[in-house]
């Protein structure tokens, strides 16, 4: 019964014998029956009787597989894992039990879901997770995506094991604050020909980046930015890029767009500060000023955190009144017009129609005047204009994209306005 996987049935017969007398199952027939609790997810009692079949029979490779594999259902097959210790209680546990390179195997993927786990402390102990990872030999993990069908119907892929403990170790490389150690890596992962998951190849080239200019490479490091920038316009990458480049006007002009793009603003309170620092000392701003001082300060206050005394020291020199506004968004919405026009200047704006709306209403194609047609994404469709038709008139700005299909750089169509006529 249990080789034709009727479970239950098989189960009948074993639970009254078990309950009998666990000791005239041999290492077997005690595999056995507690392989058929795990395979009707019952994992406790199937933990339960490896447990016992354990202190018997401690050299069975089938056994020690069972009991480590129920190790994992019970303790990291779940949202509500147990504290660190019973995890790494668990983790050593399993190892000791099925080794990592053993076929099957289980103990990879507890390793990863305990470094994920240790890196959610703060603050994050990132020797300890170091040495729970160099428990694996990346030379015997398995380089084959993992393909599973959703509910959906369509098929998504997820990483190797390979590529989870080249994340997790790239990750810890950066916390560790070894630069060198970190860019060694990643060359080891390039000659691999790792398939990226997840956007990893542009969080990887970022960290690439950083460690880069801790090393005194700034130029190389603003080089991967840029790149990065034209597959992913995320607010703090192009705030990154801005903190590199020597330009006064395009630093500020990247911050501004960096302001104006999509993000909580409590996480953009350093950005703000920058562009405040950038323009402090211009008397043409003093209101631009103030108002930027005016969004830190009741960012601040929303959140529960204290004044810098440099803080202290700014809003009083200039005068600035916490209530003119009463909340952070408000404040925030006083300084779009500011941020538009720097992100605007030297911008060519383009008109045309759009041409075509992609099935699932979050893409499409623009044509315009000039015959070309661009790709754009509904997050670049002004708010007011998210309802508009194909044969709409519109304006739109051209900016560097690339296509992850086609594998090359691309011009799309962005902050898309319709021309009212």
């Amino acid at each position: 019964m249990r080789k034709q996987k009727d479970y239950a049935k098989a189960l009948a017969i074993y639970q009254p014998l078990w309950d009998e007398d666990p000791g005239q199952f041999n290492e077997w027939a005690g595999w056995s029956y507690a392989y058929c609790l795990k395979e009707t997810r019952q994992y406790l009692p199937a933990l339960d009787a490896c447990r016992q079949l354990y202190a018997r029979y401690p050299n069975a490779a089938m056994l020690r597989q069972l009991y480590a594999g129920c190790i994992y259902y019970t303790q990291f097959d779940g949202n509500n894992l147990a504290g660190i210790p019973v995890l790494k209680k668990a983790v050593q546990a399993m190892y000791n039990l099925s080794p990592p390179q053993q076929d099957y195997s289980l103990t990879p993927r507890a390793i990863f879901k305990l470094a994920k786990q240790l890196m959610a402390v703060i603050p994050i102990d990132w020797q300890d997770i170091e040495s729970w990872l160099q428990k694996l030999d990346p030379d015997l993990l398995n380089n084959q995506p993992f393909a599973m069908k959703m509910p959906d119907g369509k098929t998504r892929e997820f990483a190797s094991p390979l590529e989870e403990w080249y994340s997790a170790m790239i990750k810890t490389k950066a916390g560790l604050n070894q630069p060198q150690e970190l860019l060694t890596l990643l060359e080891a992962a390039r000659k691999r020909g790792l398939k990226w998951h997840y956007n990893n190849n542009i969080w990887f080239a970022r960290k690439e980046a950083f460690a880069l200019v801790q090393l005194g490479q700034k130029e190389k490091a603003e080089q991967i930015l840029r790149t990065i920038v034209t597959q992913k316009k995320d607010w703090f990458l192009l705030n990154d890029l801005a903190e590199l480049v020597t330009d006064t006007a395009e630093a500020l002009q990247l911050m501004s767009t960096a302001a104006l793009s999509f993000g909580p603003l409590e996480l953009k309170v350093k950005l703000f500060h920058n562009l405040y620092i950038r323009i402090k000392d211009n008397a043409a701003l003093e209101d631009a000023v103030k108002k930027h001082l005016l969004l830190i300060a009741r960012i601040r206050l929303e959140q529960g955190w204290p004044f810098t005394p440099a803080l202290e020291a700014a809003l009083k020199n200039n005068a600035v009144d916490l209530n003119v506004v009463n909340s952070a968004q408000a404040a925030y919405s006083q300084l779009k017009s500011f941020w538009q026009k720097i992100a605007n200047e030297g911008k060519t704006i383009h008109q045309g129609i759009v041409d075509t709306i992609l099935p699932g209403n979050q893409s499409g194609f623009v044509k315009s005047t000039d015959g070309n047609r661009y790709y754009f994404n509904m997050r670049s469709v002004n708010l007011a204009n998210k309802n508009m038709l194909p044969g709409a008139p519109i304006s739109f700005e051209l900016e560097n994209g690339f296509d992850k299909k086609k594998n090359h750089a691309t011009k799309n169509a962005v902050r898309l306005i319709l021309i009212n006529k």
